[in-house]
């Protein structure tokens, strides 16, 4: 649709960089005052130096900020040769595709970084998807937020007739801003809603570790291994987080999704079965598909940011896949809106280099 020349490649070391040579270093000192056992006062003297040798690499691996070059008279540029944008997301999370796709869409330049985004959460407090402007220095950390980032940063720099066909995707009005309020507490039902199934007692928690991206190649090794040493401490935080044991608040996620998934097929049939908001594709599409995309591994998981994600191919006929979860794929699929997410995958979510 929006074609534009795009520079998609992993960028992994970005976001761990600095850890890892924070351990690196502090364990280098570790050992030395092992090896050298200076007295208490001489190692406390010496503990400031591998703090500042860290902040010396890490801070000479990211380069200075290129905001800096405006003091030179220069314009702001991203270092290296890499694309402006960065997509920090995990493997399995509605949010991260509905701004990876967008970001299809609209042909605009990023890499992305694929985090253990259970990590993410619990050890950084951070959740993801986030959105890194290497151009500004901006990081923005929600989804909806980083997409109305690139409405007013992105899409004014394209060609005209791109740029206007993104607006159009992008326009807000009464009614997608209404259904941007329904899609967020559809989001967060379905990951409840589906968590009970997926870390319940009888659960197989080889589910979990790939949705997690525990066996994902394009996670940091280091993160796989984490995920997988961490599972359970990770199910049971997640169980607590999203109150798990409470059986009204699942019969109440699961009655949120039935009633947006009725107001998806009513619209559907207001505008002729086509598309959610109007005549053509706009983002409350790609949010809506996005966010259920992983509760139809059968036909959308193959299709899911375009492929990218090898670990997926297992999920698609699990043999231990919950029977409420297959269930309600066979229903979804059965719905109109179902039909529509499907379509829209098969012929919206483009794949590019």
């Amino acid at each position: 649709m929006f074609r534009t020349t795009t520079n998609r490649r992993s960028s992994t070391a970005i976001t761990s960089f600095p850890a890892l040579v924070a351990m690196a270093i502090f364990a280098v000192f570790s050992v030395g005052v092992a090896v050298f056992q200076p007295s208490p006062l001489w190692t406390l003297l010496l503990l400031p130096l591998p703090a500042l040798l860290t902040y010396a690499v890490a801070r000479a691996a990211v380069g200075v900020p290129p905001t800096t070059a405006g003091m030179k008279g220069k314009a702001p540029r991203a270092r290296r040769g890499l694309p402006r944008y960065q997509l920090v997301a995990m493997p399995i999370n509605h949010f991260g595709e509905k701004l990876r796709w967008t970001l299809d869409v609209l042909g605009a330049p990023y890499d992305e970084s694929t985090v253990g985004g259970i990590l993410s959460a619990s050890l950084r407090g951070r959740s993801v998807p986030w959105l890194v402007d290497r151009v500004s220095c901006s990081r923005i950390g929600n989804s909806d937020e980083a997409l109305w980032y690139l409405a007013a940063v992105h899409v004014p720099t394209m060609e005209p007739e791109a740029a206007r066909r993104a607006t159009a995707l992008m326009q807000r009005t009464p009614e997608t801003m209404a259904w941007e309020a329904r899609l967020n507490a559809l989001g967060h039902a379905i990951q409840g809603w589906a968590y009970f199934y997926l870390l319940g007692p009888q659960a197989d928690a080889e589910l979990s570790l790939r949705f997690w991206g525990g066996r994902e190649p394009t996670v940091p090794v280091l993160q796989r291994l984490a995920v997988r040493i961490g599972h359970p401490v990770f199910s049971a935080a997640v169980r607590d987080l999203f109150d798990l044991r409470d059986a009204a608040k699942h019969e109440a996620r699961r009655a949120t999704i039935a009633a947006i998934l009725d107001e998806a097929d009513a619209a559907l049939q207001r505008h002729d079965g086509k598309f959610l908001t109007g005549a053509s594709l706009s983002y409350v599409d790609i949010g809506f598909c996005a966010l259920l995309g992983p509760l139809l591994p059968s036909t959308v998981l193959p299709l899911w940011a375009n492929g990218r994600f090898t670990s997926f191919a297992p999920l698609q006929d699990h043999p231990s896949m919950p029977s409420a979860l297959r269930e309600f794929e066979l229903e979804l699929r059965a719905r109109p809106c179902g039909q529509h997410i499907e379509r829209t995958y098969r012929e919206h979510r483009e794949r590019r280099p």
